[in-house]
């Protein structure tokens, strides 16, 4: 199976199309947590990428992963927005050159961008983050995918693994960010963060 520019493009146009429509919903979301910019920042990024996606003609999928992270780092100037960004970068980075992907490589890309964000963010797991949702969503797509070899197949299971890990956040107390400061006023939601990743799994399983 081999992935065309096309897919990828694709691909980018239903995140950013799910940011933008999950604006009220994130917003309020992160309003029982923080400061509830996650949903107009998560949105003004999306919107940046629409539009380096129609102006752009690039045939590179890291050159337009790159060039559409920067544009989301820009329009999105939070927490959570520089994370993203750095992520996608780093996987930019990985396909530079490329105008088509096998399934292993499109395999190996969760976990370039899970590990720029524990990287640039310094944070980990239990402490209330993406990453409750993100890191068993990478853990059981790369198990899956070594077993049976089949994309869809990890996806699903990657999915399932990301919402069991957003339902643990639920409860806890964040250790990191603005959220930290409420103690424990807000540990009965689920973090903001984890709840969008859990979306993008959910998109990324239809695929």
């Amino acid at each position: 199976m081999v992935f065309a520019m096309s897919q990828v493009r694709h691909i980018l146009y239903a995140i950013a199309n799910l940011l933008a429509a999950g604006e009220q919903k994130f917003g309020e979301l992160d309003a029982k947590q923080g400061d509830g910019d996650l949903g107009t920042t998560m949105a003004s990024g999306a919107n940046a990428v629409r539009k380096v996606l129609d102006a752009q003609s690039i045939t590179d999928i890291g050159a337009l992963l790159q060039t559409v992270a920067a544009a989301f780092n820009r329009a999105a100037p939070s927490t959570l927005g520089t994370l993203f960004s750095a992520g996608v970068r780093a996987v930019g980075s990985v396909c530079k050159g490329k105008e088509a992907l096998t399934a292993d490589e499109v395999a190996a890309l969760p976990s370039v961008f899970c590990e720029e964000i524990q990287k640039r963010g310094k944070a980990k797991l239990g402490d209330k983050t993406v990453l409750d949702a993100l890191i068993p969503y990478v853990r059981a797509f790369e198990t899956s995918y070594q077993s049976e070899h089949d994309l869809r197949l990890a996806s699903r299971v990657a999915e399932s693994a990301a919402v069991q890990g957003m339902e643990t956040t639920k409860g806890m107390v964040a250790k990191t960010g603005r959220a930290r400061w409420l103690g424990e006023r807000n540990k009965e939601y689920p973090d903001g963060g984890a709840v969008l990743w859990c979306d993008i799994a959910h998109l990324l399983a239809d695929q």
